[in-house]
């Protein structure tokens, strides 16, 4: 339990980035939609998009670098915690790269004023996949279970996510 809330506590700080990231350009993608403005609304979402990617594969290579050092400030790194965390954590880390694009689709839907797609986003991604793996993967993996739980419900998330911007594409054209 503590390695996972120490993980937990790594997670808020690089989630805190998406978050950012993408309530600042929302009121961007909000004006252009309002001003009918496609064009530079498409260059702005394939901008946020792109950036978000790159954001997440930043954040796994930044976390997987730093984890010790990190960790080394909540536990002893001669501490089981540590070894336990320290093992469990590439495993977990797997859901930076998957996050980014669900937080900002989230975002993108808000922006657009179509608030049932935000919230089947959210509502999958932090609630109904993340319950679901937590109650699932554990029993079929074990350990193992519980350190993969948040990246398939993250990986499950990016999934919906996807299907919806595929789907806004069309309606909003960005």
């Amino acid at each position: 339990m503590a390695a996972i809330t120490i993980v937990m506590y790594f997670q808020f700080v690089l989630t805190a980035v998406f978050f950012g990231f993408s309530m600042g350009v929302a009121p961007v993608v909000s004006y252009k939609f309002g001003a009918q403005d496609t064009a530079q609304m498409k260059r702005v979402c394939r901008f946020c998009l792109g950036a978000t990617v790159i954001c997440s594969l930043v954040s796994y290579v930044l976390s997987r670098l730093t984890i010790g050092f990190c960790l080394s400030v909540f536990t002893d790194p001669d501490s089981p915690v540590f070894a336990i965390t320290m093992e469990g954590f590439p495993l977990y880390a797997v859901s930076f790269l998957f996050m980014g694009v669900s937080i900002f689709a989230s975002s993108l839907f808000t922006a657009l004023s179509n608030g049932t797609a935000s919230a089947v986003i959210s509502f999958a991604r932090t609630f109904l996949f993340l319950v679901g793996m937590l109650l699932l993967l554990p029993q079929l993996l074990g350990e193992t279970g519980v350190w993969l739980a948040v990246p398939t419900a993250e990986l499950l998330g990016m999934a919906v996510s996807i299907g919806f911007l595929i789907w806004g594409k069309r309606v909003y054209e960005y």
